[in-house]
Parts: C-alpha cells; structure tokens; sequence
C-alpha cells in the first residue's frame, strides 16, 4: 500500500487511487459506500483517493492528520467524509475500548468543521452507534446533540423516530427530541433564520402528531414538547391542534390545569375555520378554550361575511337576500348568527357553552347556505356596486 508520510501525496490532484478504480481492481469495500456517495460531486476522484491510504492509522494518528488538514485548509465536506468512512470501516475489528475512542475523537473533530458541511442522516446514524456504546462519555453526547441540532432542519421525521433507552416505557426517545431542538436555536443563525425554524417547526408538528398516541406521555412531557418553538415558527397552528386533540383524547384523565398549560400552546388567530369549528364542539378541551375557539370561529365567518355583503345583482338575477328568505328557518339562522354577548365571568361563560355550540352548527348551516347561492348566480351577473345593490343580511349586530 501507498505511504501517506509525503506531504505532497496527499495534495496532489492528478495521482491516480484505487480507491476510484474500476470494481474489478478494488478489493476493499467500505461499508459506507464511497464509490456511489463520493461520485456524485464534482472531482470527487480527485479529493478522495487518498481516503483507503488512511484507513489503517490508528485514531490517535488521524486526530493529529485530520488537525493538520483542517489548518492546511482541506476541503471540509471531504474531511467529513473520510470521518464517517473510517468509523465505518475501523468499527469492523474494534473492541468496545476502541469503539469509545474512536467515536469520541470522531465526534471531536466533527465539531471543528464547518457545520454545512455535516450530513444530518450521516450524523443520526453516529447518534444509534453512540447510544450503543456504554462507555462513551456524556460530554461527547452532548456535542453529538449540538451538531445534529446545528443541521435538524435538514432532517425527517423517521431521524426523530429513536427508541427510547432502556427502562423507559415512552414509544420514542422524547427527551432526544428536546435536547436537539433546544441545541438548534441555540444555534441559529440570524441568516434565513425563520426559513429554518419553520422548516423544524413542520418537522416538531409530524413528530408531536406521531407521539400524542402514547399512553405513556406525561402532560409534562407532551406540554415541553408543545411549548418548546416561539408562536413565531408556525404560519398555521392546525397540525399542533391535532396533536393535541389526539393527546387529550388518550389521556382523558388529566386535570385541567394540565390541559390548560398544553392548550396555551395554541394560536386561535393561526386556526383555519375548521379546525376552531372542530375546537368548539371538542368536549375534551376546557370550556374556556372550547368558548375561545368558537368566538374566534365568529369573528373569522363575519370576516367572510362583510367580504361578500357588497354582492349585487342586474335585474332579473336571484337575489340572495331573498332566496334566503325564502327558507323557512332562515329567521331562526339569523338569530343564531346574532354576535354573543359573552359574559366576564368565566362560570357564566361554561353555563352559556351548550348554547353556543349549537349555534356553531347553525353558523355552518348558514355558511355552507350563503356559499351555495353565491355559486348558483351566473358570473355574468354579477355587477359592481350600484344605487340598486341588494346586500347579505349581517351576521352580527
């Protein structure tokens, strides 16, 4: 085998590897799959050849090379590379000792290296070999953690999906999921930073969706992993909502307080409609969270209803106003379209809850009525306003 003593062996751009040879001529296989990894990149053939010439270093030697190289300034997606290949391949024959060793010094030098460099797939699955090990040491878990955090925009749901450790009854490992989230805002950077969070805040909403099932989830567990991104990560709350509802409806026994602290998660102003129709018929939440989602559900269908009030007709046309006098409850629908006059105390408000549930149902009722006649009148129809303009009955007065 060629030595890798001269300096100028590892630099040059031209000498050919065997590394990069034909399949016939390479004898060495590694089992993370250089050659179609590596062949993907640019003259990738000419920055990895010498990876199978370091491979037979023991790891105290590639601490100082691989040191040597980050101050000769190599490439750092090559280094990275070569670091995950040799903990791959020296793994094969290693005793526990050594595995220790060389993953804490692996780990070491990863965090010395540019963080867009770093695979998050490559990095999770350093994460399981870790968590193998009994003997590694806890520091060298946490910087593990603060270089997956680093990149856990990039990840998938089936990276989050880790077994818990032993003894613990949780489907997953949740505290994980904790740790790398707080490590990712830890990090953030300022640059396209909301892009990023909304990116982990999607990832933090499939997961909460995925766990929320576990019988075994604590309300304090489940209310960390809810509250842990600012209400500024999520454009729409609708995933978090189900989360939460599937939560509450497997852990019914929890007391209000708990409820309460999950349910403050929520925006009702990041609701769609259906999901706050949904949250004030939900005999789970709160009464008090039930009455916020159905006021907030009032105020988005008089949004919709001021947008069309302005709708006219040319003569002849169907007006809606009296097609909707023409159904025999519409008088009773109005009514119940009446803005509610919503007590201060919170005991009235939980009396009043029935009541306006139903008029929940009445309010969909009316909608979904307003929505159909407005698709029956032909576009051609329909005029700007004029001195002859019909308009929607107001929804609240």
């Amino acid at each position: 085998m060629a030595s890798a003593s001269g300096p100028g062996r590892l630099v040059s751009p031209i000498v050919a590897s065997p590394y990069t040879s034909s399949s016939e001529n390479s004898s060495f296989q590694c089992s993370c799959d250089t050659r179609s990894s590596y062949s993907t990149r640019n003259n990738s053939s000419q920055v990895s050849w010498w990876f199978e010439d370091l491979l037979f270093l023991n790891i105290d030697l590639i601490d100082k090379v691989i040191k040597l190289m980050i101050c000769q300034h190599f490439d750092h997606a090559t280094i990275t590379k070569f670091l995950f290949c040799y903990q791959r391949s020296r793994f094969v024959t290693a005793t526990p000792t050594e595995k220790c060793r060389i993953m804490e010094v692996i780990i070491n030098l990863l965090s010395l290296l540019d963080r867009n460099s770093l695979s998050c797939k490559h990095l999770f699955d350093m994460f399981r070999v870790a968590s193998s090990l009994e003997n590694i040491s806890k520091h060298c878990k946490s910087v593990l953690d603060t270089l997956i955090g680093s990149q856990l925009d990039q990840a998938t749901i089936d990276f989050l999906l880790v077994p818990p450790p032993r003894k613990k009854h949780y489907m997953y490992d949740m505290n994980l999921v904790l740790r790398l989230v707080n490590a990712f805002q830890n990090e953030l950077n300022c640059c396209s930073s909301l892009v990023r969070l909304r990116k982990v805040a999607s990832l933090l909403d499939s997961y909460l969706v995925e766990v929320s099932a576990d019988s075994y989830l604590t309300p304090s567990k489940f209310a960390a992993l809810v509250l842990l991104l600012p209400d500024s990560a999520r454009e729409s709350h609708d995933r978090l909502f189900q989360a939460i509802d599937i939560y509450l409806q497997v852990h019914g026994g929890i007391c209000e307080a708990e409820k309460m602290r999950i349910c403050s998660a929520l925006n009702y102003a990041k609701l769609s409609t259906d999901a706050l129709r949904h949250l004030a018929r939900n005999s789970k939440f709160p009464s008090r969270i039930a009455i916020q989602g159905f006021i907030n559900q009032q105020f988005k269908l008089e949004n919709l209803f001021e947008g069309k009030k302005h709708i006219d007709t040319f003569s002849g046309s169907i007006s809606i106003e009296e097609s909707i006098k023409e159904n025999e409850n519409s008088d009773q629908v109005l009514v119940y379209a009446k803005r509610v006059n919503v007590p201060v105390k919170a005991e009235q408000l939980e009396v009043q809850l029935p009541g306006m549930q139903f008029r929940v149902t009445e309010l969909d009722k009316f909608s979904g009525t307003i929505h159909t006649q407005i698709g029956n009148i032909p576009r051609t129809r329909l005029s700007s306003l004029g001195n002859n303009a019909r308009f929607l009955p107001k929804l609240c007065s």
